[in-house]
């Protein structure tokens, strides 16, 4: 029998702790600052493992956005993400950009943007750009060889 407060108002108490949700299904989505990888783009991130590959690993700046996305990918397996870079382009060093071989500065924040701006070399950068902005990309060190003969003339090797 039901029990009502007054004339024409039912309450009813249903239990939904028996409802499973399908994790497995869920779409989560997160922006960020992360050490690598594509800036200003989505991108689908399937698994903590891949979250590493293309994002690099936390550290001291990035620590908090890194887990919050690592502790979802725990659970689900579709998180949405964007990484967040410093635009910054007054030269005074906060900004986020790629490092080049004429040791000049440029940001190129993923595959579409050097697609579009910058895949013609038209902005002089020399033979070599880091392929996304940030630390980890300017640490990088590139030896070009000028001539067959500069290899070849510094090549010691002692035989035995």
């Amino acid at each position: 029998m039901a029990f009502q407060l007054s004339p024409g108002v039912n309450v009813s108490e249903i239990d939904l702790t028996t409802i499973v949700p399908s994790v497995a299904t869920s779409i989560g989505a997160t922006a960020g600052i992360f050490a690598w990888g594509p800036s200003s783009e989505v991108i689908t991130v399937g698994s903590e493992v891949e979250l590493q590959d293309r994002f690099g690993n936390p550290d001291s700046t990035n620590f908090e956005y890194w887990f919050t996305a690592a502790n979802f990918l725990a659970y689900g397996n579709n998180l949405k993400l964007v990484r967040a870079i410093n635009k910054d382009s007054t030269g005074g060093g906060a900004g986020a950009n790629n490092a080049s071989a004429n040791g000049g500065t440029v940001l190129i924040e993923n595959d579409d943007d050097y697609d579009l701006n910058h895949s013609s070399g038209a902005a002089a950068l020399g033979p070599f750009a880091a392929k996304y902005p940030g630390a980890r990309g300017n640490s990088l060190r590139i030896s070009i060889c000028p001539s067959a003969n500069a290899f070849s003339q510094n090549l010691d090797y002692a035989y035995g």
